[in-house]
């Protein structure tokens, strides 16, 4: 499909210059933007400030840091049972959540109120899966208070300074430990991490179910497995059960307003944040299905026992036809969250290593001029992403990094970023970091094509320049390297992208493009092999992308073709909405624009 060619002056104000201007007078230029076109809409300012994507990549740093101390410390700091993990294992056994926060004014929250790093890290991870933190915040009423502190995500992060010196006051180590019965500090609390009150979905009986045992069927473990007293073995797929059981049953004829006796992710759409009318109506289906409907005067708890009985006390006994894959998604455990919260944060853990590498987690990296240039061209690229996903043309939309991180801050907004996504993009842009690699792969050359033809500029050229370069250098290799903006690009390195899904019944979805994807990924290594030969690549660029290491040129929509691009690995996302695909999931976010199903 065809898009318009957007208006030059839509996202940059930007003079004309005959050659390539200094790094401080394209950031001068940049600063001055006054406003940027996202679909039919003007939006006056940017929806990101530089301040709070600086902060934000501050905090990735001090989570990097975290993961490193907890990987690496000593084995007393664990408890005897977990000093068999490796480095990797420890930092998935190693999270905690925190119930115990309360809405007061800004500083006196972060003074008296704000969690450890390993709790604000749980946190970050929720907060970018938006929708399903928007519908939870609603359902939930344990998360009730998590909607009221939206607002005080970054300016509490920017608030606080470096968070890897961030020392907590004396009184707020002790209200913690007095909440939480752990130590403030995250290694501290480790030792104590040894046990989880776990419910039986059989009789009842509130179990210390223990969180790691040697023959693996701790709670946090794969084969997890407890027998409760009263006989019934219990595992995830059981737990899992009583916890849909619990939410079927709810009576919903007698409240149909209240969000808390809907199915998790039949409330909030594309377009609706409470669609009752859809949630109700996904619920009469499923209650009075022969297999899971009540007898007649039978009580609602017994109405409970009757389905997980019937299901053998297994959520996997349920057919799958009865439940849109999307609200099985949510239904894995008995924790109240529809995410899995530890594996979120064990996927940003491949993002921030990006971040990392690119230099931009290094304090002050963004103070010279050379570098802010990198920034401020992000977030107008981003404003350019987002005017892309209103034109919705394509099965993936594949952001880069600098669109990325731009993003995932836009995110931690809360309900501001619902609330602008629909406002200037016309549907809830959620985000989702399970997609499959080969369909971001083929997304991203889908992304340069949308982005040329609505642009009339390459989305990205592969450049690969070495991490220690100096930024002039990249600047100087780019600019040789991008000739006209009228050619229409292929993408290279497209392993690690995010993507944003538009439409589903677009026949790439359907298509299996594994082998042809090989074979092209082939032909190319292949001909840069050649051009080492020839001397016309440089071999140390050659093997960087055998490592599947990449960096890009992100020319800007509406700017003169020339220095001051960002240059980004692709990143490991997508943008979706509820119900886009099912369990949608590659590299770290996708963005999806086709009708709820």
């Amino acid at each position: 499909m065809s898009h318009p060619t957007s208006s030059p002056d839509v996202y940059l104000r930007r003079p004309h210059i005959e050659s390539a201007p200094s790094s401080s007078a394209s950031l001068q230029s940049l600063s001055k933007q006054e406003k940027y076109r996202i679909g039919s809409r003007t939006v006056p300012q940017s929806l990101v400030n530089t301040e709070h994507v600086k902060a934000h990549l501050g905090l990735l740093a001090a989570f990097k840091e975290l993961r490193q101390r907890v990987e690496t410390c000593p084995d007393d700091y664990l408890p005897d049972i977990a000093q068999f993990l490796d480095g990797s294992q420890r930092w998935a056994w190693f999270h905690r959540w925190v119930k115990y926060v309360k809405r007061t004014e800004l500083a006196t929250w972060v003074t008296e109120e704000a969690p450890p790093l390993d709790v604000l890290m749980m946190w970050h991870a929720y907060m970018l899966n938006p929708t399903w933190y928007a519908e939870d915040c609603d359902r939930i009423a344990v998360l009730g208070t998590l909607r009221l502190l939206n607002s005080y995500f970054m300016p509490a992060v920017i608030l606080m300074g470096d968070l890897t010196l961030y020392e907590p006051c004396e009184e707020r180590t002790l209200t913690w430990f007095e909440q939480t019965d752990t130590p403030f500090d995250p290694l501290a609390s480790m030792s104590c991490l040894l046990h989880r009150a776990t419910r039986c979905p059989g009789c009842g009986r509130l179990n210390d179910v223990p969180f790691l045992n040697e023959d693996g069927s701790g709670y946090l473990q794969r084969s997890f497995r407890y027998m409760c007293i009263c006989g019934l073995s219990i595992t995830k797929t059981a737990l899992a059960m009583d916890k849909f059981a619990d939410d079927l049953v709810a009576n919903h004829r007698s409240n149909p307003r209240q969000p808390s006796v809907y199915l998790a992710g039949t409330l909030h759409t594309r377009t609706n944040p409470r669609d009752w009318s859809r949630a109700g109506e996904i619920k009469n289906r499923l209650a009075f299905h022969d297999s899971l409907r009540a007898v007649s005067k039978m009580l609602r708890t017994e109405w409970k026992h009757s389905i997980k009985e019937k299901f053998g006390y297994s959520i996997s006994n349920l057919p799958q036809m009865l439940v849109l894959s999307r609200t099985m998604n949510a239904y894995t455990d008995d924790r109240p969250f529809s995410v899995d919260l530890v594996a979120a944060v064990l996927r940003q853990g491949t993002f921030i290593d990006a971040m990392d590498s690119l230099g931009w987690l290094t304090p002050g990296y963004f103070d010279d001029n050379q570098n802010a240039v990198l920034l401020t061209h992000a977030l107008a690229r981003y404003h350019a992403f987002l005017d892309l996903l209103s034109s919705a043309s394509s099965p993936f939309f594949v952001p880069t990094l600098d669109i990325d991180i731009v993003w995932h801050t836009h995110q931690l907004k809360g309900d501001e970023y619902t609330k602008e996504s629909k406002e200037f993009v016309g549907w809830y842009v959620d985000h989702d970091d399970r997609v499959e690699e080969i369909y971001l792969a083929n997304g991203l050359d889908e992304t340069c094509h949308a982005w040329q033809e609505r642009f009339g500029m390459p989305y990205m050229h592969c450049g690969c320049p070495l991490p220690d370069e100096k930024m002039s250098s990249k600047l100087h290799q780019i600019t040789r390297r991008l000739g006209s903006s009228k050619i229409r690009t292929r993408a290279t390195h497209a392993s690690e992208h995010d993507a944003v899904r538009a439409r589903r019944n677009h026949p790439a979805y359907f298509t299996d493009p594994h082998e042809a994807r090989a074979l092209e990924l082939r032909r190319r290594r292949e001909r840069d092999g050649r051009r080492v030969l020839e001397g016309k690549m440089d071999e140390e660029l050659y093997r960087r992308g055998q490592m599947h290491i990449s960096t890009y040129l992100m020319p800007l929509p509406g700017a003169q073709v020339g220095p001051g691009p960002s240059e980004q690995w692709a990143a490991p996302c997508v943008v979706t909405f509820p119900g886009a695909f099912g369990t949608t999931g590659v590299g770290a976010c996708i963005a999806g624009v086709n009708h709820y199903v």
